[in-house]
């Protein structure tokens, strides 16, 4: 009898042992998980991270909070550049003569001497890669006549992007009393300028030797983790004493970009240690999932009063959806089509908007536009399809 309540009461010590040794395997799997999940460590006091697709904000630390650009000023000076550009207003191979003042530029430049002559696309590359005050000033130049005429432009297009708490006043960034912008404001105004094809192949150069009229000039990437960190191909650098070190990046991995801001760093190595552990913590927690191409066609839409009354719509471009990695979430799509459309349609015009949905909520949005011209159905045909309607 005492043998057979000794090993009742072994087994019963045995059973409660291997009870808290499971409940602590499970706990440690959830504190994996949890410390796989928790925040980046940014020691910058200013910081943002995006994903550029859907506008995604993965995480901020005084986004807000204003701060001098330094030469994340120049992100504007190229935006307007290029987009000068694709207005033909100017063309790259155009030929730009140097200014006095322009040569007058200290900081970070390519040593312009008053009458070079340079390609505006050698400016481009010199203000992208080496981050060159003086270049930014012969563009500035050449674009608008003049730099203040150019910095009107730039703060015209920084309202327009609902940059609202930046204000520029010159083209490179160097110290003045009233400029200055925000991590949330470098990170819209990034998204921007990561649409151009021409700016990321600029931003990743490494070096490059720029010939001038009586010689060359090697500029070097004043982004140092574009060598460091995979996937990483841009964006800008800016330094001054009152700014810090000030870093916008962007780095692309399986099929989703990530936008990074870091201001304010104590140091050249403060700011690439958080920029990284601000895309480590996007990539290793997030997936970007396409949920309709651009160019896919979608058929037997419903289109009040149209003729054919079934139509063809594409979205305007790519729909997303950004969900944590992991997550076995439904993601789906809804359509809402325009009631009040305005006939007739040309091929390419809105007719509604799709949504992407993640537990049925919608996170992103596109345009519906139509495949193909659409009339509008006449009295009669309008007529038989109400009295339709009334029956179904």
């Amino acid at each position: 009898m005492f043998f057979f309540r000794g090993v009742k009461r072994w087994a019963g010590i045995l059973s409660k042992n291997l009870l808290a040794a499971g409940l602590i395997i499970i706990l440690l799997f959830m504190y994996a998980f949890t410390a796989g999940a928790s925040e980046p460590d940014v020691t910058a006091p200013a910081a943002l991270l995006l994903e550029p697709e859907t506008g995604s904000v993965l995480y901020e630390k005084n986004a807000g909070k204003e701060h001098p650009p330094a030469s994340l000023t120049k992100m504007m000076t190229v935006l307007l550049g290029i987009e000068a550009l694709e207005a033909g207003e100017i063309k790259l191979k155009d030929r730009v003569t140097a200014s006095s003042y322009a040569s007058s530029m200290g900081g970070s430049q390519i040593f312009i001497e008053e009458g070079d002559i340079l390609s505006v696309e050698e400016l481009l590359k010199a203000i992208m890669v080496a981050s060159a005050n003086d270049a930014s000033v012969v563009l500035a130049e050449a674009k608008a006549g003049d730099c203040s005429v150019f910095i009107e432009k730039m703060n015209e297009r920084a309202e327009e992007l609902g940059l609202d708490n930046t204000h520029f006043k010159t083209v490179n960034g160097l110290p003045h009393e009233n400029q200055y912008t925000t991590a949330e404001d470098m990170a819209r105004l990034a998204r921007e300028l990561v649409k151009y094809p021409k700016v990321m192949d600029w931003s990743q150069i490494w070096t490059k030797t720029l010939e001038l009229a009586d010689r060359e000039a090697m500029i070097v990437n004043t982004n140092r983790m574009i060598n460091s960190y995979s996937g990483l191909d841009g964006l800008k650098t800016g330094y001054t004493r009152d700014a810090g070190f000030n870093l916008v990046a962007t780095a692309s991995r399986d099929n989703m970009r990530l936008i990074s801001v870091v201001l304010g760093a104590e140091n050249e190595s403060n700011r690439s240690e958080s920029t990284a552990a601000l895309l480590d913590y996007g990539f290793e927690n997030y997936r970007l999932e396409k949920v309709l191409a651009a160019e896919e066609v979608l058929k037997d839409l419903s289109l009040k009063n149209s003729a054919p009354e079934n139509v063809k719509g594409t979205p305007g471009s790519n729909l997303y959806a950004l969900v944590e990695k992991g997550d076995t979430t439904e993601i789906d799509y809804e359509l809402e089509l325009d009631k009040n459309v305005e006939f007739p349609v040309e091929a390419g015009e809105s007719i509604g908007t799709i949504y992407s949905l993640v537990e049925g909520e919608p996170v992103y949005e596109a345009e519906l536009e139509a495949e193909n011209r659409i009339e509008k159905a006449g009295i009669l045909m309008r007529i038989l399809r109400w009295f339709r309607n009334l029956f179904l």
